[in-house]
């Protein structure tokens, strides 16, 4: 851990906050303040400017001069991955964390993560997530970013002590976990150079490779949901990478023999659905389901398996449909599945107001790729009945008249021959 000096004294960091942004302008200043103004002061903050084309780089500058602790770093668009690599690389606080330039944080947020690291001497500390829609102004507890139900009773835990769920008690996202910068080191955990899910490789490898890892279940983060530059937001223009992401960690798992299969194949599951029902565009959704039938599947270690292998009922089903279905009659199902179970969800009174944004969207892009069916299906008829239109040009012709006449005898002969 090293020093900085702040009025002449010297002090240790205790945490770096990396944050990338990249045209972050309209949230920038909410994030930066939650970041500076945090309860702990034994802090770097680590900037990277993913080639911004906004006034994001005067508004880094504009806080860097009120406040020394940050420091910036500029480099053309490659991603969040690789200004997140960066960041990491100019660390050298004890901990460190990766937040985002459209999210802000409980000003106690690192103070309350790095006692608990501290105490527990953890390697991972993972936290509560509050989901943010900022056209509702709502905020919500989401449990897909931290299930208690699958956290052990144990304080500290890791993948040995709990095999089952180490993979599904929280996201694949890097925002509301705090690393020991030591332990990222030791593992040489790096973030992906993709457009989507870069950190879906490092944070999974580094929740199967801990040693300790602890939970704080308080909401500590702000995640603003379905950005146009987050997954969901770009994920037609790519919708292929985060699944070689997965593919990518099932290798590496495997290969450092801390693969937990039932956990990762569970994880696999829920996420393929979740990125397959956020393809808003009829071809990309056709393209990916064809990529993960041609092998795709096979390694992300998806295959049939009984049904008290799965955590959640409907997913032996969907691995059915989607080994056997064509891409078409697969889209078709999910459609279905989709609407069946929003209808549920409706009928049980279970859609929350927090969580209508999100079930709204899913029936957005179910609707849009039935639109982009029935485009499809009327060029298709257009051209059929252009080419059916010449058939019966062609049968009222001289030419083709004559020619029936020419071959009418012959013909006449094959009939009364019998021949086939």
């Amino acid at each position: 851990m090293s020093v900085y000096k702040k009025k002449g004294i010297e002090k240790m960091v205790k945490v770096s906050v990396i944050v990338t942004v990249y045209n972050g302008e309209k949230y920038l200043k909410q994030c930066l303040d939650s970041v500076c103004n945090q309860t702990l002061r034994d802090i770097e903050i680590i900037c990277v400017d993913d080639g911004s084309t906004d006034s994001s780089p005067l508004i880094l500058k504009e806080y860097q001069q009120k406040d020394d602790r940050i420091q910036i770093y500029r480099q053309q668009n490659l991603y969040a991955g690789v200004a997140r690599n960066t960041g990491k690389s100019h660390a050298s606080g004890e901990y460190i964390i990766f937040w985002d330039c459209d999210d802000f944080f409980a000003l106690d947020a690192l103070e309350k993560l790095y006692a608990k690291a501290v105490e527990t001497k953890a390697d991972v500390v993972v936290c509560g997530v509050y989901q943010y829609l900022e056209e509702k102004g709502l905020q919500f507890y989401n449990t897909a970013n931290m299930n208690v139900k699958r956290i052990p009773e144990e304080d500290v835990f890791n993948r040995q002590t709990n095999e089952s769920y180490i993979l599904n008690f929280t996201n694949e996202a890097a925002w509301n976990k705090l690393f020991r910068r030591a332990f990222v080191e030791d593992q040489k955990l790096a973030f992906q150079p993709v457009r989507n899910g870069n950190d879906l490789y490092f944070t999974v490898s580094a929740l199967c490779l801990a040693e300790r890892i602890t939970t704080l279940a308080e909401p500590l983060i702000t995640y603003r949901k379905n950005q146009k530059q987050s997954l969901v937001g770009t994920l037609s223009k790519a919708p292929t990478t985060p699944f070689q992401a997965w593919m990518d960690v099932a290798e590496n798992l495997e290969e450092k023999g801390v693969m937990p299969e039932q956990s990762y194949v569970n994880k696999v599951i829920g996420s393929t659905i979740y990125l397959l029902r956020n393809i808003s565009q009829r071809e990309a959704f056709l393209s990916t389901v064809a990529f993960l039938q041609n092998g795709g599947l096979a390694r992300l270690h998806i295959c049939e398996r009984d049904e008290n292998y799965y955590y959640i009922s409907w997913y032996a089903d969907f691995v059915s449909h989607i080994l056997k279905d064509s891409p078409e009659d697969f889209q078709t199902y999910l459609a279905f599945m989709t609407y069946i179970q929003l209808t549920e969800r409706t009928g049980e009174k279970k859609i929350k107001e927090s969580n209508l944004k999100e079930a709204r969207q899913e029936i957005r892009n179910v609707r849009q790729q039935v639109r982009n069916a029935n485009q499809q299906i009327k060029k298709m008829t257009k051209e059929l009945t252009v080419l059916q239109k010449k058939y019966e040009d062609l049968e009222n012709s001289i030419s083709y008249k004559m020619g029936r006449t020419l071959t009418w005898l012959p013909r006449k002969i094959k009939d009364l021959s019998g021949d086939k």
